[in-house]
Parts: structure tokens; sequence; C-alpha cells
């Protein structure tokens, strides 16, 4: 995302893109136009969890996303802040759905 990029040094000496929104839909027609070249995804807290990651795997494949370094999630930063464990907690997201 555009928040993403713009944390990114001025020196980087990347081509630089927003992801499609919407996302999902949006993908693979980007990753069709960028061909083989080597792409980096930035986005933050952990890919895996209702992240850029698992969306990647499901177009891509496990073999097609290589070197994943996730950072802290808001589940485990939400966690860590009421002291709850994540044996003991369950959790629900509205990433990408309607509430009700």
């Amino acid at each position: 995302g555009a928040r993403h990029l713009e944390l990114l040094p001025e020196d980087v000496a990347a081509e630089r893109r927003e992801w499609p929104s919407p996302l999902r839909e949006g993908l693979p027609a980007l990753l069709s136009e960028l061909g083989d070249r080597e792409v980096v995804a930035l986005a933050s807290g952990d890919p895996f969890v209702s992240g850029i990651g698992s969306t990647l795997v499901d177009l891509l494949g496990p073999e097609g996303v290589h070197d994943v370094i996730p950072a802290v999630s808001s589940i485990a930063l939400a966690r860590a802040a009421m002291r709850w464990s994540a044996e003991h907690t369950t959790w629900v997201s509205l990433v990408g759905r309607h509430a009700h």
C-alpha cells in the first residue's frame, strides 16, 4: 500500500506499485503484468494472519512465495497488552468480511 511505499528510503532503486483494489481480484492482473521480475511485497504485521502472505500463497502456491519475514500481528500485540495467552484466546477477523 501507499503508506508502506512511503516508508522506503528515496535511494532504494525499485519500481514502486501500490496494491490493486480490490486486492484479491486485482492481484492476478498485476502479477501477470510484472512477469518474471523479482517482486518484493511490503506489508505490516503477520503475513499469514489475515495478511498478504495467505493471499499470495493461494494465488502462486507455496513454491512461488519466498523469504517471508513476519512482524508482530495486531492479534499478538493485543494479547500481550491484555496478558492473554494464545492458547486461551479466540479471535475473530472482519478483514474482507461483513460484520454480520
